[in-house]
C-alpha cells in the first residue's frame, strides 16, 4: 500500500461503522506496534482520545463497542521497535 511509503503524520476520517476494520487494516500495513492517536466524537461534550498501538487500540475499541465519529492520526514519521 502506497500510505506506508510516506513517512510524516497521516490523517484518515472514516465513516463511524469502521472503526475496528480500519484499525484491522492499520495493524496490517504498517505493524500492530505503530503508534497511532483516535479522536473519537470531536467537538460533542463526550468527546474522547484513545492513544497507543494499533493492535492495543483495537482491543480497546472493540471492548468499548465504541461507534460514532472518528479522525485516525498515525504516526508514520520513523518506524519503531
Amino acid at each position: 500500500m502506497r500510505l506506508k511509503e510516506i513517512k510524516e503524520l497521516i490523517v484518515i476520517m472514516e465513516t463511524p461503522y469502521r472503526l475496528k476494520t480500519i484499525l484491522t487494516e492499520i495493524s496490517k500495513v504498517f505493524g500492530p506496534n505503530v503508534y497511532l492517536v483516535i479522536a473519537f466524537d470531536l467537538t460533542l461534550p463526550g468527546e474522547k482520545y484513545f492513544r497507543g498501538k494499533a493492535g492495543d487500540l483495537l482491543k480497546t475499541v472493540t471492548e468499548k463497542k465504541l461507534k460514532g465519529e472518528f479522525v485516525l492520526v498515525v504516526d508514520n514519521k520513523k518506524q519503531r521497535a
